[in-house]
């Protein structure tokens, strides 16, 4: 990926860099030129305005010495024909008893000068073979055409600076590319290598090392990646502990009926009357059902759709079922939630069981709002919960210093598992009947129709 990224760069960096210097030189070339050629239009201008004198009195000899002159100072050829295109003067060799005529094809600022238009142009000298700017001028007097002036200049010194030119931005574009590459192989690095920890991350997290953890830099999504690979590696790590623990403790807590209910039925085959150990025994198999029971449920705890529940229908079904001589329960408040019927009735009805087993008059449930929720309150009259216990009442298996009797330690732990799947939340809290409250906070239904009232 670090070098896709690199190579990537180095193509778009490659194209803005000829992107700009190419229009840029060619421009600057142009310029370059065309500075040139006004230039030395301008001084054949001025050369023509300086012999139209002596070309109107023929004076020949004085022509030839300015032509040499101006030649001098502009440091380019310079020749003045007559108005049919015959050679007059001519810095580089004065002309002899028969001149020559420049009208012809082969000098085409020649002939345009003559019909009055002044030109330059850049051509090529097959003689001299190098490159040559040309303007030609016409001479006037009076509307009358009494010559052309014609001055080439040598192209080299154009040429050299518009070489330098192209070397500058060469070494510009060089620089450029140079800097941009070191910044996109950073900025690769900077990319891919919390990718790359990551990558190595999840190689130790599927070998078993949970505690790995990846630092948070780099890009945002990057970042995000991290956190996210470190909040699941948390929770990854904190469920196989659970599920150690889980596992520790279900053997313990089945052995235990399991060792009763054996040694109850040994004591029934040696015994004289086997009635006895036959009750015991069974009633250890109902504490081991029960068990089995809480497992299976914590087990098979699954999102399924919610409805809008209400709480009194169900509380009168977890009540029904009661047996008649429980501790008498206590229901005010109404109200609906959104929830799973048939999970709502387990958390109310393990709550009541668990406030049955502690409470010793009076079992109260009460129905509340508060804000956008709807809380289910569970409280008793018993001794209540430590304050230094209550964070471990919903631990699997945990029943407390003085454990009242033969639960196995699952209803809590079942009622928030329950309760967390269809985002709902079980607090314990000290009751105002002095004794033990579990708050079951739910989601309350929004206005309008939503589901069945179940």
């Amino acid at each position: 990926m670090r070098r896709r990224l690199v190579l990537g760069a180095t193509y778009l960096l490659l194209i803005v860099v000829i992107g700009l210097a190419v229009p840029f030189g060619a421009t600057l070339s142009r310029r370059l030129t065309s500075d040139l050629g006004g230039r030395v239009e301008r001084e054949a201008f001025a050369v023509a305005a300086a012999v139209e004198d002596q070309i109107e009195q023929r004076q020949t000899q004085s022509l030839q010495i300015l032509v040499a002159r101006f030649a001098h100072e502009i440091g380019g050829r310079v020749l003045v024909t007559d108005g049919t295109g015959v050679l007059l003067a001519d810095s580089l060799q004065a002309p002899g008893p028969n001149p020559p005529s420049y009208a012809s094809p082969g000098r085409p600022e020649i002939g345009l000068a003559l019909r009055g238009l002044p030109n330059w142009s850049v051509r090529h000298s097959s003689t001299l073979r190098y490159d040559l700017l040309v303007s030609a001028v016409p001479i006037r007097s009076a509307g009358r055409m009494l010559g052309v002036v014609r001055i080439t200049y040598p192209m080299a010194e154009v040429r050299s600076a518009i070489h330098r030119s192209w070397w500058f931005l060469a070494a510009v574009g060089a620089i450029t590319l140079s800097l941009g590459l070191a910044l996109a192989i950073w900025m690769a690095r900077w990319a891919t290598r919390p990718l790359k920890q990551a990558a190595g991350a999840a190689r130790r997290m599927s070998e078993g090392d949970l505690d790995v953890r990846l630092p948070e830099r780099g890009p945002p999504e990057v970042r995000e990646l991290a956190r996210d690979m470190n909040e699941m590696a948390h929770h990854l790590s904190d469920l196989l502990r659970s599920n150690r623990e889980f596992a520790s403790n279900a053997s313990h807590q089945l052995r235990t009926p399991l060792a009763a209910l054996r040694l109850s039925l040994e004591e029934a085959l040696d015994g004289q009357d086997p009635r006895g150990e036959i009750g015991h025994a069974l009633e250890e198999a109902d504490r081991l059902n029960d068990t089995v029971s809480a497992l299976l449920a914590l087990g098979e705890v699954r999102e399924r759709p919610t409805y809008v529940v209400s709480i009194p229908t169900v509380v009168g079904e977890v009540l029904a079922s009661r047996g008649d001589g429980s501790t008498p329960v206590e229901v005010q408040g109404d109200g609906r939630v959104l929830a799973d019927r048939e999970r709502l009735r387990q958390i109310v009805a393990n709550l009541v069981d668990n406030a049955g087993r502690y409470a010793r008059t009076t079992i109260r449930v009460r129905t509340h709002a508060a804000g956008d929720r709807v809380v289910v309150t569970v409280e008793d009259d018993g001794p209540g919960i430590p304050l230094d216990q209550r964070p471990r009442v919903f631990d699997r298996f945990y029943r407390g210093r003085r454990p009242v009797g033969s639960g196995s330690g699952l209803g809590l732990a079942v009622a928030r598992e329950l309760a967390r799947v269809d985002g709902g939340t079980v607090e314990a809290l000290e009751s105002e009947l002095g004794g033990a409250r579990f708050d079951v906070s739910y989601p309350a239904p929004p206005a309008g129709p939503l589901g069945q009232d179940a």
